[in-house]
């Protein structure tokens, strides 16, 4: 029984997986490249217009059958992501169990292995290989930015959420609302939102520019003065997304069915138009939010399965007959 656990480390250039495949550490940008056109061009496509992102990570790597390249990948202690294959090469699964197997060889047996970024026509392969689909299932919908007309109740005080020192000037609020309107549903099951503190943000605060902040949305009951509602806009990167997105929305469960994630919505995409031509979304397939989505015109791209994992049940036994 062989349970000795190999260091991953970044300055890894070359891995033999086997007698005919590789690994080998690639130049990001030439990399990056690649993965733009062989990792599904077409989803790619769905958020921007031109160009390619570069990858800013020292962990990508190129797949080599004998000398010849035929794919790319990032790889890192447990995790795999953005797989691709450059055609003709097809033989697709014979690579990702070796890609597991490398895995389980360099892997902490006490975490599982996972999968991110998962196209849909990877799914089954993955599965073939012995990793566990997540249930969650969930894409991407996007919908041009329009002037619309919106009319609140004269009960709500609508606001442009401000920060201070990086943080939002009502950060516990905020974190409040959104506890309370994810709580008990499947958004916080998977996220492990358990508590309120689950909600304050904890990315770099450069993603809420003063244009997603002037088109994000606070709702305050007049008569209780209680944030009630919530809708925060970013911008991940300015140098490499084009397009904003809706980081959270949220409304408290007793003022629900009342228009008002419609109307944030509506809000956004008025205050955005003439800057920037889209705003996207995430939603989880099935949910109430999708419906809503669509009714304001917003349109998905595929459903994606956001991870697959290998769990450390699996990874032990592997480990033991190696």
């Amino acid at each position: 029984m062989n349970t000795i656990t190999r260091t991953w480390s970044t300055d890894m250039t070359f891995y033999a997986l086997s007698d005919q495949c590789s690994i080998r550490k690639a130049d990001a940008k030439d990399w990056s490249l690649y993965n733009s056109i062989y990792y599904n061009q077409a989803y790619n496509g769905f958020f921007k217009e031109y160009g390619f992102d570069v990858y800013d990570g020292n962990n990508a790597f190129w797949i080599f059958n004998y000398e010849s390249k035929i794919g790319g990948v990032i790889l890192t202690e447990n995790r795999l992501y953005n797989l691709f294959f450059i055609p003709p090469f097809n033989d697709e699964l014979k690579v990702v169990k070796l890609l597991k197997h490398l895995l389980v060889d360099f892997s902490d047996g006490s975490k599982n292995i996972t999968v991110i970024n998962v196209l849909p026509h990877q799914v089954d392969l993955f599965s073939q290989a012995g990793f566990w689909a997540d249930i969650n299932r969930s894409r991407m919908m996007q919908r041009p930015t329009e002037v619309l007309n919106t009319i609140w109740d004269d009960g709500f005080r609508i606001e442009s959420p401000v920060m201070e020192n990086g943080k939002f000037s009502i950060e516990l609020e905020i974190a409040e609302l959104f506890f309370e309107s994810y709580k008990g549903g499947i958004n916080a099951a998977r996220r492990n939102h358990i508590s309120k503190e689950s909600f304050i943000f904890k990315r770099s605060s450069n993603i809420f520019t003063d244009s997603m902040l002037k088109a994000s949305t606070l709702v305050f009951d007049n008569n209780t003065k209680q944030l009630v509602g919530s809708c925060l806009l970013f911008l991940e990167d300015k140098q490499r997304t084009y397009y904003p997105g809706v980081f959270n929305i949220g409304v408290l469960p007793n003022y629900r069915n009342k228009g008002l994630a419609s109307n944030m919505l509506k809000r956004a995409l008025t205050l955005l138009y003439g800057e920037y031509p889209i705003l996207r979304i995430g939603v989880l397939q099935g949910t109430y939010a999708e419906s809503l989505y669509y009714n304001l015109g917003f349109m998905p791209a595929d459903v994606e399965v956001e991870r697959l994992v290998l769990p450390t049940s699996e990874i032990k036994l592997l480990k033991s007959i190696q």
